[in-house]
């Protein structure tokens, strides 16, 4: 496998690194019970339509930065997504790998990990009263959140950080494993037994875009996922 290309400069990941910290350490802070016994969370300090707000401002400044950082290295976009199919046969194609994407990680991975109980009751209901919607109005911008980080979180981690990393590394493997593991660390306000089965998760889509050679079934199955676990009342 020949490694990948350097989409943006060293420093810029460096930015683009410190930001994703810096929003995984307010989230953590924001999520975190205030005091011990206290299972007051966000949500109830702020409605969910604000939440979700917040969480679309900060996906698309993380957007910013990174497509900031490729157009430095003068890489487009569309080199990135990588679609590369034609007509409506090919997008029927691009759909059927979404759909195997998700139905092998989240019907699959991400089910049989949660199967092994790793994860809390509390820490489990903690992130569902944080994030899923109710009602139409939170339906309708969650929607849009699921649409948002379907396209920006893949276009980040499986588009400029697999490739920067497996390009630092001169090893597509590295790339891989590495923007897993920024990925997982990234959802560290979920809890870390959370944080761990999306690091797993974020496994399954960098292989997913590697073998694909596209981000596009990567995406469409993360934000179908999103919008289908907050109308399934899921996390």
């Amino acid at each position: 496998m020949a490694p990948p290309e350097e989409v943006a400069p060293a420093w810029h990941t460096g930015i683009l690194l410190a930001y994703i910290a810096g929003i995984s350490w307010m989230s953590l802070s924001s999520s975190a019970p205030p005091g011990h016994g206290d299972t007051t969370s966000i949500s109830t300090t702020f409605p969910r339509p604000v939440i979700y707000a917040t969480l679309l401002l900060s996906e698309w400044i993380l957007f910013a930065i990174a497509y900031w950082g490729v157009r430095l290295r003068r890489v487009s976009v569309g080199s990135l997504l990588g679609y590369r199919w034609s007509g409506w046969s090919g997008f029927g194609r691009c759909l059927l790998l979404a759909s195997a994407c998700w139905v092998g990680t989240f019907g699959g991975v991400a089910q049989g990990l949660d199967a092994l109980g790793l994860r809390q009751g509390d820490e489990i209901q903690r992130v569902a009263d944080l994030v899923l919607p109710h009602g139409p109005l939170e339906i309708a911008i969650w929607t849009v959140v699921s649409a948002t980080a379907g396209f920006v979180e893949e276009f980040v981690f499986r588009g400029y950080l697999q490739r920067q990393f497996g390009a630092w590394f001169r090893n597509p493997v590295a790339g891989i494993a590495l923007s897993a593991i920024v990925f997982g660390a990234a959802h560290l306000y979920q809890g870390v037994a959370s944080a761990a089965m999306i690091l797993v998760v974020g496994l399954c889509f960098s292989i997913a875009a590697h073998v694909a050679r596209s981000l596009v079934p990567g995406m469409l199955a993360h934000a179908f996922e999103d919008l289908f676990s907050g109308l399934a009342g899921r996390v």
